[in-house]
């Protein structure tokens, strides 16, 4: 997986063994790229708040 492009989109690139491939299969990739992405924020927010919440303190600290 590719990082970020610089905004909020993100790429993913998949090499397949041939051009033609199952729908189902398809639909299958599609959720569980959904799945992950939604992990993905889940854990980035996560990180964000515990980012937030040390950065917090440590001005707490120094006043």
């Amino acid at each position: 997986m590719n990082g970020a492009d610089g905004g909020t989109t993100r790429t993913c690139e998949a090499y397949l063994p041939s051009s033609t491939f199952n729908i189902q299969d398809l639909k299958m990739v599609e959720e569980v790229a959904v799945e992950v992405n939604h992990k993905l924020e889940l854990e980035l927010g996560k990180v964000l708040t515990l980012s937030l919440t040390k950065c917090c303190k440590v001005r707490l600290e120094k006043n």
